[in-house]
């Protein structure tokens, strides 16, 4: 489980527009590098629990899944309905 929902208010030049987890570092945001590394240790299924712009979360890993996974399955793990809006309640 990784909390991903602050605002970053320390960051805030950037966060007025990303969520702190969302920031880049090189091409992946923050929370992809802690998910590499946790995955380095066999863990495979994650928590993000979402707060502040989670859509920036959805659409980043929709997008970076739909090039080698099915699409509508993501969608469905995510509890999306079919016109993207997250069913997740916060």
């Amino acid at each position: 489980m990784i909390l991903c929902g602050g605002m970053g208010t320390r960051l805030r030049d950037v966060t007025e527009v990303l969520p702190k987890p969302m920031v880049p570092i090189g091409p992946h945001p923050i929370v992809w590098h802690i998910m590499k590394t946790y995955a380095a240790f066999g863990v495979r299924r994650f928590i993000l629990c979402l707060g502040y712009k989670r859509e920036t979360f959805i659409d980043y890993f929709l997008a970076y899944h739909a090039g080698r996974h099915d699409r509508e399955r993501y969608q469905q793990i995510l509890g999306m309905s079919p016109h993207g809006r997250c069913r997740m309640s916060v």
